[in-house]
């Protein structure tokens, strides 16, 4: 169950070379993979069965240039998990991206 969502993620980034999906992690209950868009980090995708639904939870990750807003996973029962379900649980994480607050430069004398 879990070899099918990670083929529908990669389904999802096929044709976009911008995308980059790179597992980073994984045991037997949880795949996780690091998105980068030109090369660029971006965000942890965790992907996960709970039960019978479907988990997909995306988290900041180190060297990151994006923090992520508080949200919660987008889950379904897996019986009903398609690629368009993954296109909009993916969407869902992406609308979290925020830019980092830079802090203020102090002018030198």
């Amino acid at each position: 169950m879990l070899a099918h969502l990670v083929a529908l993620a990669h389904a999802a980034f096929e044709g976009r070379s911008e995308f980059e999906l790179v597992e980073e992690g994984a045991t037997r209950d949880l795949k996780r993979f690091v998105l980068k868009i030109h090369g660029k980090r971006v965000m942890a995708i965790g992907m996960r069965i709970e039960g019978d639904r479907a988990v997909l939870q995306a988290e900041p990750i180190e060297r990151g240039s994006y923090d992520l807003a508080d949200a919660v996973p987008a889950t379904a029962e897996f019986a009903t998990v398609d690629e368009k379900w993954m296109a909009g649980a993916l969407q869902q994480q992406f609308a979290r991206l925020q830019l980092p607050v830079a802090e203020p430069v102090q002018p030198t004398a």
